[in-house]
């Protein structure tokens, strides 16, 4: 467990610590199920050079969001 920044009061603070995190330690696959999902979405070139990230392109989420 790691303390680390809110995702919903400070998205950039959590990205950087999730992508710190992965820089410096193995993980096989980083798995996204909530708001998160949107945020790596945007980024996901930046992390998946360092674990594997299933998840959709950003296109999507915004339609998924927009309710369309």
């Amino acid at each position: 467990m790691y303390k680390c920044p809110k995702v919903g009061l400070d998205p950039i603070g959590y990205f950087d610590f999730v992508l710190q995190l992965v820089q410096k330690e193995k993980y096989d696959v980083l798995l996204l199920i909530h708001e998160q999902a949107l945020l790596f979405s945007k980024n996901k070139n930046s992390i998946s050079k360092y674990v594997n990230i299933a998840i959709s392109h950003f296109d999507s989420f915004c339609i998924l969001q927009s309710k369309i």
